[in-house]
């Protein structure tokens, strides 16, 4: 039988329980301005806003009012299209109108992005992944920068205001311009608690927004894992906030209440803008075992960590997808340069997963093995986010490994297999 133990570590790893439909639904934010636009969350609560708002609208002259300051901020803004790619009405670029950019094609994937949007809102809504012109960066014609676009379909509340039935509303924000970290793991629940520390790095005072993800990539009701109190408040976008702002040096720590079912998953921190540095940790607390900190992860296409298997040490490994499309992973247990075993992790769209490295590579983690564990994302525009964790539940050792960062392509061929 299983110690409480080796249990509870199970569960931060969330190898023992699955985490399912136990968020309630999130309240959608019907009065978000560009100008708060900072995120995914937002991105898609500022979508619903204009949309909402026109479809209230009684006058063609109307549809106008989106290009004042609550609609259009910096590079944020609103466009309409049909579902074949015309523009009907654009809030950065009137010249655009009427023009078809289905063709329109990512100089970096290839991807047909236009169509991909459509695509995104037929099925009702989505974020897809793009490279544009970032307005802001002087020569960004010639490279294009990352961006995130979120559609949802749209039907003209006016015959005169559109002449198209199927329409797309959507919005973008240029990934470039987040200050954000990224923690690849999280646990919640049966006495396993996670706190974020965030320290104010920049000169100002800000107000972060703290997101809490499932495995799957879905948000997570804050509510439902954070107990408020003092200066803390939820957002009606999903994310945690202060009542007031953080000052210049400021600390602040966001506790998970540790009760219920475990749940595990990723948490990303927004800071307010371009100009808002913050640092934070990530602490893990388990009762019995020990406590774990853990920095901000770094996003990457191929990293590496140490791995060991020995006495009652295990290492386990969780991983983030930062995209947001479905990908897979490729892990690779290695020693003394050599790949043993290849291990194939897939990962939703923005959701994580977490396994020890025996379960990985099976028969290939021998008693005593020291060596280390390569993953690698297939493509240039897919990157992930991951942390290391060792632990021998019956001598409560509990400590967070490096991911460092490689660069280059894996070699590829037999002379990096070892023999049979």
């Amino acid at each position: 039988m299983k110690s409480l133990r080796t249990l509870l570590l199970m569960g931060v790893l969330g190898l023992a329980v699955v985490f399912s439909a136990m968020q309630p639904a999130l309240a959608q934010d019907t009065g978000i301005t560009a100008r708060e636009v900072l995120d995914r969350e937002t991105l898609k609560a500022f979508v619903r806003s204009a949309k909402a708002y026109v479809a209230g609208i009684t006058d063609p002259a109307q549809i106008d009012d989106l290009l004042n300051e609550q609609w259009r901020f910096g590079s944020v803004y609103v466009y309409i299209s049909n579902d074949e790619g015309v523009i009907r009405w654009h809030g950065g670029n009137a010249a655009l109108v009427d023009q078809d950019l289905s063709g329109l094609e990512d100089q970096f994937t290839g991807a047909l992005y236009v169509q991909e949007l459509i695509a995104a809102a037929k099925s009702g809504g989505g974020y897809v992944e793009y490279h544009f012109d970032d307005p802001s960066i002087e020569g960004d014609e010639d490279h294009t920068s990352p961006k995130l676009g979120y559609v949802e379909p749209f039907t003209s509340p006016l015959p005169d205001l559109f002449p198209d039935t199927n329409m797309v509303m959507g919005s973008g924000i240029y990934l470039g311009h987040q200050v954000a970290l990224d923690f690849a793991h999280f646990g919640n629940g049966s006495a396993i608690s996670s706190d974020v520390v965030l320290v104010n790095l920049a000169s100002t005072p800000i107000r972060p927004a703290v997101y809490f993800y499932d495995k799957m990539g879905e948000l997570i009701d804050p509510a439902s894992v954070v107990d408020f109190g003092g200066n803390l408040e939820a957002t009606d976008h999903g994310a945690v906030t202060l009542q007031s702002e953080l000052a210049p040096l400021g600390e602040v720590t966001i506790s998970t209440n540790g009760m219920g079912e475990t749940v595990t998953g990723s948490v990303k921190v927004i800071s307010d803008g371009p100009h808002s540095p913050i640092g934070g940790v990530l602490r893990f607390d388990v009762p019995g075992v020990g406590v774990a900190g853990v920095g901000a992860s770094e996003a990457v296409r191929n990293a590496i960590f140490p791995a060991r298997q020995m006495g009652g040490i295990r290492t386990a490994a969780a991983l983030r997808n930062l995209s947001e499309s479905e990908v897979t992973l490729t892990c690779r247990l290695m020693k003394d340069g050599l790949v043993l075993e290849s291990y194939p992790i897939i990962l939703p769209a923005n959701g994580q997963d977490a396994k020890f490295i025996d379960e990985m590579f099976g028969e290939h983690v021998m008693p005593e093995f020291v060596g280390s564990v390569r993953c690698t994302a297939p493509g240039i525009a897919q990157k992930f986010t991951g942390v290391a964790i060792e632990m021998d539940a019956m001598n409560g050792i509990f400590t967070t490994l490096p991911v460092v960062p490689l660069e280059g392509e894996m070699p590829s061929g037999e002379e990096m297999e070892s023999e049979e």
